[in-house]
């Protein structure tokens, strides 16, 4: 397994105590470039935690105990020729029995971007699994702005969902359980096939919500 794009990493801090008895690394002023375009940036970030058993990681076991994020951005981008992500190839060597997971993955002001979207994320947990096909998350967050084509709000939000994002066909399944957002309380199911559709229910709302 290896990476298929150029990263780069200032420093690293070897912690032991955060997440003892796993051993944390502690990477400082990271990037990650996209499978895009060498001007194609992935992932930036000031601070990135990752914690990990490391008999298992040598086993061939990619599953980090926690993932910590903080002062970051993230831009996720499609074009004709998919999603800029496929930066991991693991198909090389004996790849049998390989697994990759995230059981706890903690955000801490980071911008998100997808396409023309864009969230401001003030704090986040989530479970990451990567399967064959694409993506499986759920967590809980608070957003402090929401930019789209349709919607743009700096009134902050929180919110507890579900992903389900299959990249070989592309398209996204999204869960929202709670949504509470100035007063307004809800929960919706999203769906992203060639379109976004978006059905669900508003418990509660207020004026401040019905203006926006």
């Amino acid at each position: 397994a290896h990476l298929l794009t150029d990263a780069h990493i200032d420093h690293i801090d070897l912690d032991i105590w955060s997440h003892f008895p796993n051993v944390s690394l502690v990477l400082h002023d990271a990037w990650l470039l996209g499978s895009h375009s060498p001007a194609d940036t992935l992932l930036k970030a000031e601070e990135l935690s990752i914690a990990c058993n490391a008999l298992q990681l040598i086993g061939g076991n990619y599953e980090l105990t926690a993932l910590d994020l903080s002062n970051a951005s993230l831009s996720i981008a499609s074009n004709s020729n998919g999603w800029n992500t496929q930066v991991w190839d693991a198909s090389d060597g004996d790849s049998e029995g390989e697994q990759f997971a995230i059981e706890q993955l903690v955000l801490m002001d980071v911008q998100i971007k997808v396409d023309a979207q864009e969230v401001a994320v003030d704090e986040a947990t989530l479970q990451l699994d990567w399967t064959e096909t694409g993506l499986m998350s759920n967590g809980s967050g608070r957003c402090a702005s929401l930019s789209t084509m349709e919607f743009t709000t700096t009134n902050p939000l929180t919110w507890s969902a579900e992903l389900d994002w299959n990249t070989d066909e592309d398209t996204i399944n999204v869960s929202v359980s709670s949504l509470n957002w100035a007063g307004l309380e809800a929960e919706f199911r999203a769906t992203r096939n060639a379109l976004w559709s978006v059905e669900g229910t508003v418990e509660s709302s207020t004026l401040a919500a019905l203006r926006e």
